[in-house]
């Protein structure tokens, strides 16, 4: 009975001392994507396009927040929420899309007024 305290204060003290990260990489994001969709609407139903083969956009999301976007700036990423992930440059400057992974796929919809009627992009993972 007396070592019951000492746990306590032993688990108390791992509890404080242990650090949250902002970014957590779930292990079915990480990995490397390429686009093969981008959708939209213009009022009515959602349009959908294929990528055609030569055109070659990525996204490599790495274990530890690490983000490469062909290009575009974004350099981390953070899982807000279980349906929100957000992009950020290196000027803090951030960007917040809706995700999902279903059937081998990811979705991206940006969260904001920009595409009022519905849009996104379409990656399959390409690497682990």
């Amino acid at each position: 009975m007396k070592t019951f305290p000492l746990t306590c204060v032993v688990l108390l003290f791992l509890l404080v001392s242990c650090k949250k990260s902002d970014f957590i990489a779930s292990s079915t994001l990480t990995g490397k994507w390429q686009l093969v969709t981008s959708y939209y609407s213009t009022g009515g139903p959602l349009i959908y396009k294929d990528v055609d083969n030569d055109t070659k956009i990525y996204i490599n999301f790495g274990k530890n927040g690490e983000l490469d976007y062909s290009n575009s700036g974004y350099t981390r990423y953070m899982i807000k929420d279980s349906i929100t992930i957000t992009f950020l440059k290196n000027d803090q400057t951030t960007f917040d899309y809706y995700y999902k992974i279903y059937d081998g796929k990811l979705n991206l919809s940006p969260r904001t007024n920009m595409c009022i009627e519905g849009c996104g992009s379409i990656f399959r993972k390409v690497e682990e």
